[in-house]
């Protein structure tokens, strides 16, 4: 395998994200017969590329009419470009950039994208100089939404905010199902497949480095292990033991309600989501790590199940949200969520927490989360919920899969997990109970 085919992969990764397909299925189509090290040079390229376009579109700016530039060569440079500043391969990058122009192009083409990369790399330390002095400049050069900045910059301070942006990737973590092996037999198993695993912070959570395709392996076809963010596993901590009745609101894909259920083998879990297709790929999961104690549902939860009403020792919304905090693996939530979307999803949040408080059984917990970092979608939709019903209030519950720092956060019922403090994505969570 060239070089080459990653570089081509990057380059159609790139493409597909920007016609508004998510980077995890752009990969999927892109990885389709290739082998792994042309996987890994798509990843890091494409990676490179999508989580600073905004900042790269500036760069590029000085050496090209950007808006009269092709489509296709406006992408090559972008992969370039991002190359030349941040992947310090210089030579290879204006190579494997002026190979995809011959390709791609027309004579003169190859001509031009050498020029305007060998321009970026001559003033690359001025580039790479630009100094952030506040959200609207920090905005530019990590290439956030300057709404996004502003929120991350107020709840932060300005050198939070910044580690927060320049923080790397959050590590990969597997669970591991305790119905079918135990953490000590797993780490031999990836250990013999090459693979660099660890036990984590959280039990039955191993930290694996430099594996791809985890879902392909044994272990996981089998139903031995899954994948799963670690914040997801810290959510999943807040539900009582002893419960006889767990409801997971929006529950697809089905990371949060599969942990419940290897957890409380003694409880029955329903889990519920609006889509069918996801509810179906949700049983999939369940059948997979042979849970016998999930029942799956399709159910808009915006609205209210009557058989439901206070049948729950527990209930857990991850409401849909603009995904904010998972921007190390999904780089274009980045562009791909305006202002007036994370307005619109506030009042859907509401309507669904709303809605699922009401299973919730006299003495119960429930729990609201997102994957976002946005007051709009956190403080505030709780804060309208709590005036709204006075029988429900913020209480601190115990878990013991928080470490001291974040035990140290969760004050009144609510925590913010953060990618620079926790290694995890970053997460809101409140807890409350009906009283």
């Amino acid at each position: 395998m060239s070089a080459r085919q990653g570089e081509k992969a990057a380059l159609f990764i790139l493409e597909q994200v920007l016609s508004g397909i998510h980077y995890g299925e752009a990969q999927r189509k892109a990885f389709a017969g290739l082998e792994p090290a042309a996987c890994r040079a798509a990843t890091a390229y494409s990676r490179m590329a999508l989580e600073n376009l905004s900042w790269i579109d500036h760069v590029l700016e000085s050496y090209i009419q950007r808006k009269k530039t092709r489509p296709y060569l406006l992408n090559i440079l972008r992969l370039g470009t991002a190359r030349c500043l941040f992947g310090r391969e210089d030579s290879a990058a204006v190579n494997g950039s002026v190979e995809l122009a011959k390709e791609l192009g027309k004579k003169g083409q190859p001509g031009f994208i050498n020029g305007v990369l060998r321009a970026v790399l001559r003033d690359r330390d001025r580039i790479l100089a630009f100094q952030v002095g506040d959200a609207e400049s920090l905005a530019l050069r990590y290439s956030w939404p300057v709404y996004a900045a502003n929120q991350m910059v107020e709840l932060l301070g300005l050198e939070g905010a910044l580690a927060l942006a320049a923080s790397q990737d959050t590590d990969t973590y597997v669970r591991v199902n305790p119905m079918k092996t135990d953490s000590a037999v797993l780490l031999e198993e990836l250990s013999a497949l090459g693979m660099a695993a660890e036990p984590s912070m959280v039990p039955g959570m191993l930290r694996v480095q430099g594996a791809s395709r985890l879902a392909e392996i044994g272990a996981y076809r089998e139903g031995r292990m899954s994948l799963m963010g670690l914040a997801s596993r810290i959510a999943t901590g807040f539900a009582p033991r002893g419960s006889r009745r767990i409801i997971d609101v929006c529950a697809a894909p089905g990371g949060k309600s599969c942990s419940m259920g290897e957890d409380h083998p003694e409880a029955s879990i329903l889990a519920m989501d609006v889509s069918p297709n996801r509810v179906e790929e949700m049983a999939g999961q369940i059948r997979r790590l042979g849970l016998g104690n999930i029942e799956t549902r399709i159910h808009d939860g915006q609205e209210r199940d009557e058989t439901l009403v206070k049948r729950a020792d527990f209930v857990l919304v991850d409401a849909p949200c603009s995904g904010l905090g998972t921007f190390h693996n999904r780089p274009e939530v980045k562009f791909q969520k305006p202002r007036g979307d994370v307005r619109e999803l506030h009042y859907i949040q509401r309507r669904i927490l709303e809605a699922s408080a009401a299973y919730v059984k006299p003495g119960g917990r429930l729990l609201y989360c997102t994957c976002t970092f946005t007051r709009d979608e956190n403080e505030a939709v709780v804060k309208g919920f709590l005036e709204a019903n006075p029988g429900f209030a913020l209480r601190q519950f115990p878990n013991s899969y928080l470490t001291d720092a974040m035990g140290q956060r969760y004050r009144e019922g609510q925590l913010r997990l953060w990618s620079h403090l926790d290694g995890t994505d970053c997460f809101y969570l409140a807890t409350m109970e009906r009283l």
